[in-house]
Formats: structure tokens, C-alpha cells, sequence
């Protein structure tokens, strides 16, 4: 099945790829690549992945084309995912896995809350998914095995079957594959519109898989830019060497399709990153962290504290501070643009598990 704007990119440059994954349409592509003035009237170019598809957009739409895919074809009935409460990852999951028929556990640790914890679990209600959480990544292991095994025994839709398992942030190799083709459609809108290829990359390292993704497509592009990755999470979740094994795990699973690609470490060479934007913790933002929220709505365009906030501060600031000087940078915009309020309408958070009501009760933001 195509996507609704464009053959994807990746499935022509590594046409065995097809043979082993059809990926799902879910998404409208190409996403508009925009430029703005940044600092200065510094020209800022933008890729609006908020805008990727029509219900739920974001750069986790992407992998779900991959992911869900994979599920389907290997006959599950079910997926299982992680994140934290207001995890927009998890919350796109459970929405686009009922469109395709399965069921949706979502396992989640606790975090501060933000207005958008509470519409992402509104959906997590709406799509009919099982929301879980436990306040420690241990608990959150032994509750996956038992929901594993719950999964397969039970006399319910997932019966007889292991649920598909998805890492944190849909980031496997085969959920990468998504932004691997996000690499590759951007060049094709640099060549098309007869624009240079960025110098630089600013984007949120969270679950990794976009960085990783990104850095493999610049590669199968020819492309030389540089990524910048801000990290958003914990250090325990997210740095240089939990990247280079998901690269590794990732090349090694697309070697059989191009065997001429580079190896982890020479692709790690192009990507920084940056750990002075983390802050106070997770989804906590920073004065920054407002304004580059500021910014960015200024423009018309969506911002979340936990992931665009923390990647727009460091670009802003590296562009006040002369870091970039020269330079054409390009922003990639990945949280969701669309509004949830259709998609939850007669969704009640008291029918969610009592310990996601705090996020309800307290005052936000």
C-alpha cells in the first residue's frame, strides 16, 4: 500500500525491501518543508513533521507505517509498548493499532504533569488500549513479561499469539526504517525546489530511533550533514552508546538490502550530542525551554515541553551564540500538529486506572 502523497523513497532505493515489508499508509507525505527567520533573520528551514497525518501527526506516525506492519505480517493480534504517561509514541500506538484491528497495551512510567499527559491518555481511553504504570523501570519489566504472557494465554483477542513487541519510542531497526525514508523524501524536496543540503540537523533524542534513522538515510543520500541531538531523557534511556547499538542492530538488519553502507562508528562521526538541554527532568521546561515554545508558536507552529521546547532552545541558542555561523540549519519539527479533541470526544479519564487520575486532579503545566 502507497502513501497518500508519495511512493516512499526507500522502498525505490532499496527495492528488496519491499519483499520483506509493505509498509502501511498512514501518513501524508512529503511533509511541507518550510523556511522561517530565526535570531537575526537568520533563514531557518523547518521539516513539519507535526503535520504528518491527518488524525495524529508526528515523527511516531512514521514508524507505525513499519512497525504496524510487521505485526500484521507476522500474525499478531496485539502490540506492547512503553513510554511515559503523556508518551505521544504510546498514545499514537494505541490509536493507529485499532485502526488496523489490534489490540494495544501500553506500559508507562510516571512524570510531571503537562496538559498534553492528559490529552494523550484521553486518547489512550478513546482507542480502547490498556494503560499500565509502574514507578520504576524494573516493575515496568516485570509487568511487561506478565502482560507477555497474559497476552498469549488469555482467552482474549491476542489468544495463542505473543503480543508484537515495541520498544520505547517505536525505536527497532524496523521501526527506524521510517525515518530512514524521512532522509531520503527530504532530499528529494531539497533537489525539487533547488535548495542546498542543510549543514546542520536539530532534533530531540529521546527513544533515539530518529536520530539513528536520520543518520542512515543522510548516508544512503550522500548527504554529509551534521545532526545535532538533544537529549530529553535520562542518560540511562538515551546516549552515544545505547545509539551506536541501535545503529548497529539497525545496519546489520539492512546490510542483506546495501551492502555498501557505512558501519556504526562512521556514522556516530556525523551526530552530536548535545547533553546541557535535559534540564530539571523529563517534560520539565526550562525558561528556554518557554521561549523556544514561544518561537515556534509565533510562527504557527506546535511545540511540547518534553521533546521540540528542549531541541528549538539548544538550536535558538547555538544560533544567538554565533555557533552556526554560515551555517543553514534545518529544525525537524517531530511532535504532533493536530488536535486530539475529535478523537477523544465522550472520552472520560475517570474510567482510566486510579493512578493516572493525579494527572486529572492536580494543576497543570
Amino acid at each position: 500500500m502507497q502513501n497518500k502523497g508519495m511512493t516512499l523513497p526507500l522502498l525505490n532505493r532499496l527495492p528488496g525491501l519491499g519483499e520483506r515489508l509493505q509498509p502501511l499508509s498512514l501518513c501524508n507525505l512529503p511533509t511541507p518543508l518550510v523556511e522561517v527567520a530565526g535570531p537575526g533573520s537568520c533563514p531557518l528551514l523547518i521539516k513539519r513533521d507535526d503535520l504528518s497525518a491527518d488524525a495524529y501527526g508526528g515523527n511516531k506516525v512514521r514508524k507505525l507505517e513499519f512497525l504496524l506492519a510487521d505485526a500484521l505480517r507476522q500474525g499478531s493480534r496485539s502490540v506492547l509498548t512503553f513510554g511515559f504517561a503523556g508518551s505521544n509514541f504510546a498514545a499514537a500506538t494505541a490509536w493507529y493499532a485499532r485502526q488496523q484491528g489490534l489490540d494495544c497495551v501500553s506500559l508507562l512510567l510516571p512524570q510531571a504533569p503537562e496538559p498534553y499527559v492528559r490529552s494523550n491518555l484521553l486518547l489512550q481511553q478513546a482507542s480502547g488500549g490498556k494503560c499500565v504504570q509502574r514507578d520504576t523501570t524494573l516493575l515496568l519489566g516485570i509487568e511487561a513479561i506478565r502482560q507477555m504472557l497474559a497476552g498469549r494465554l488469555s482467552g482474549g483477542l491476542g489468544a495463542g499469539r505473543w503480543p508484537y513487541w515495541i520498544p520505547a519510542g517505536g525505536s527497532s531497526p524496523v521501526g527506524v526504517l521510517g525515518f530512514v525514508n524521512a532522509a531520503l523524501e527530504l532530499q528529494l524536496q531539497l533537489e525539487a525546489a533547488r535548495l542546498p543540503a542543510p549543514t546542520d540537523f536539530y532534533l530531540a533524542m529521546g527513544s533515539m530511533g530518529s536520530v539513528a534513522g536520520l543518520a542512515i538515510g543522510m548516508a544512503l543520500a550522500g548527504m554529509q550533514t551534521r545532526i545535532v541531538a538533544t537529549r530529553v531523557v535520562e542518560s540511562r534511556f538515551a546516549g552515544e552508546h545505547k545509539l551506536r547499538a541501535l545503529l548497529a542492530k539497525t545496519l546489520t538488519w539492512l546490510r542483506p538490502l546495501h551492502a555498501s553502507l557505512p558501519d556504526a562508528e562512521a556514522l556516530m562521526q556525523r551526530i552530536e550530542i548535545r547533553n546541557d538541554h535535559f534540564g530539571a527532568g523529563y517534560g520539565i521546561p526550562s525558561a528556554g525551554d518557554r521561549a523556544a515554545m514561544a518561537f515556534l508558536k509565533d510562527g504557527g507552529m506546535p511545540a511540547d515541553p518534553a521533546y521540540t521546547a528542549k531541541a528549538m532552545c539548544c538550536l535558538l541558542e547555538d544560533l544567538r551564540g554565533g555557533r552556526l555561523a554560515n551555517a543553514r540549519p534545518c529544525f525537524w519539527l517531530t511532535c504532533n500538529g493536530r488536535s486530539l479533541q475529535p478523537l477523544t470526544r465522550g472520552a472520560d479519564w475517570r474510567r482510566l486506572p486510579a493512578v493516572f487520575h493525579g494527572y486529572f486532579d492536580e494543576p497543570a503545566g
